[in-house]
């Protein structure tokens, strides 16, 4: 994944994570948290930092499991053309 791809989710996601706060503190009737954390020029408190946080694991997460499922896929091609070479755990077989 690119960066500028990386940065066009991450931005989609902070928009993301603001809606579904504001839906939640609409639907609870409570106001936010007062400790804030500020970051690129935007005040986040605390539930939201939280639930970022959350979702940034979960994308990590996410990106992990498709990162091991390349380097299986890596992994079998060169499995299958080490066979094909007639080589395994580094001893000729005919």
């Amino acid at each position: 994944m690119e960066y500028s791809e990386l940065n066009i989710r991450l931005t989609a996601l902070e928009a993301n994570v603001r809606r579904l706060f504001d839906r939640v503190a609409d639907v609870e009737g409570r106001k936010p948290p007062l400790k804030s954390y500020f970051r690129d020029g935007v005040v986040w408190t605390q539930f939201e930092h939280d639930m970022l946080n959350d979702r940034l694991d979960q994308m990590v997460s996410d990106m992990s499991v498709e990162f091991s499922r390349t380097q299986n896929a890596i992994w079998w091609a060169i499995y299958k053309y080490a066979g094909e070479k007639k080589y395994y755990a580094g001893e000729k077989k005919y």
